[in-house]
């Protein structure tokens, strides 16, 4: 059953698994399937512990699960349990035992990416548990279970939920994420993307603003890579490159962008997130967010005010910090950009241009810059 699903795939990988009662005397590591009751003796190598079964750990429970390496948990229930009684979810990995849609096999191999048994290149070969055509993603990490839970209660039906990939250190695993999306929505034909987190905030009537936004980038042709809902900071050096008025939302074109809360890719940003490399730059180079702003000649499109907000009752699942921190961020980015467009405005009327020079298409000179 479970124990030789589990040793056949370690197996497709090129490792020795064996199954039986106490597996092999000289495992380096062990993957025991705990239904509950009494501990597991302890055992050589080290410990993963499969929790089967229903309902909290008692004391004993609690105490040997701490002991192990990490905790594979079925079910997302139960990963709130464990949450809540202390256990870090660093160390917690949702594996359904349904398979999720995506099938055992995913879920497995995303636990093994993340706790480093597999190389990062690696995810490129999962494919994701997502429908082929899927054009709008909410992107959540199942072992973060408040967040998902606050998440779909506040935004019922939406969807389809692709559960983030995970690898240290954890922004590493949110760009990984981003690269399967992007591969696995150029493979299927899709060239346009919206990408929300489980932290994001969707004002009433979202979906009639998100028909507006679409038909405004429809309008722009290929003159932009990224509509960003919500940003937080304005990058040094950013330059508006246009602005205008359009079904009453006032939509602003710059060269930076610093958010991934929600975004829209297009499908020359889509090919940019598939193309990250892990092994390209630190953590003040490489993030996914600042890989993709900072790409030169980018067009990234938003709005005054910013369309989407942000949950400020979570906490960041990249840098483990209170989401609260960043309400002010926002805010100021937001007054910040509103001047910066309003001198770009300024300067393009006394130049006898409506929206910067040539229509909504992104020039390489002149627009209002942030130092």
């Amino acid at each position: 059953g479970l124990a030789r699903a589990v040793a056949g795939r370690l197996a497709r990988h090129g490792w020795r698994a064996d199954v039986g009662p106490g597996g092999h005397g000289g495992a380096d590591w062990r993957i025991v399937l705990w239904e509950g009751g009494a501990p597991p003796p302890p055992g050589p190598g080290a410990t993963v512990a499969f929790r089967l079964e229903d309902g909290a750990p008692g004391p004993g429970g609690l105490a040997f699960l701490r002991r192990c390496f990490c905790v594979l948990e079925p079910s997302l229930a139960g990963v709130g349990r464990l949450v809540g009684a202390g256990i870090s979810r660093h160390r917690i990995h949702h594996v359904p035992l349904d398979g999720g849609g995506g099938g055992l096999p995913f879920w497995l191999d995303r636990f093994l990416v993340a706790c480093h048994f597999l190389d990062a290149s690696h995810a490129d070969r999962m494919p994701p548990p997502l429908p082929p055509g899927a054009r709008e993603v909410v992107l959540s990490l199942p072992e973060s279970p408040a967040r998902r839970r606050l998440f779909l209660r506040d935004h019922p039906g939406r969807g389809p939920v692709f559960p983030g990939l995970r690898r240290r250190p954890p922004w590493v695993g949110c760009a990984l994420s981003y690269r399967a999306l992007a591969r696995h929505a150029l493979a299927h034909g899709v060239r346009r993307l919206t990408v929300m987190e489980d932290d994001v905030l969707l004002p009433p009537g979202f979906d009639g603003r998100m028909g507006d936004v679409h038909a405004f980038l429809d309008g722009l042709g290929d003159g932009w890579d990224v509509f960003s809902g919500v940003m937080a900071r304005v990058e040094r050096g950013a330059r508006v490159l246009a602005a205008r008025r359009f079904r009453g939302i006032r939509f602003v074109v710059v060269d930076r962008m610093l958010s991934m809360v929600l975004n829209v890719y297009s499908e020359r940003a889509l090919r940019a997130l598939a193309s990250w490399d892990p092994a390209a730059g630190g953590r003040w180079t490489n993030q996914v967010d600042r890989f993709l702003g900072r790409r030169a000649g980018l067009r990234a499109v938003t709005t005054l005010p910013f369309l989407v907000g942000h949950r400020a009752d979570v906490r960041s699942t990249i840098w483990n910090v209170g989401n609260g921190r960043y309400g002010r961020m926002i805010a100021g980015c937001e007054r910040r950009l509103a001047g910066m467009a309003d001198a770009f405005t300024g300067a393009a009327a006394a130049g006898g241009r409506e929206g910067g020079g040539g229509g909504f298409g992104a020039s390489s000179t002149g627009g209002a810059s942030s130092s």
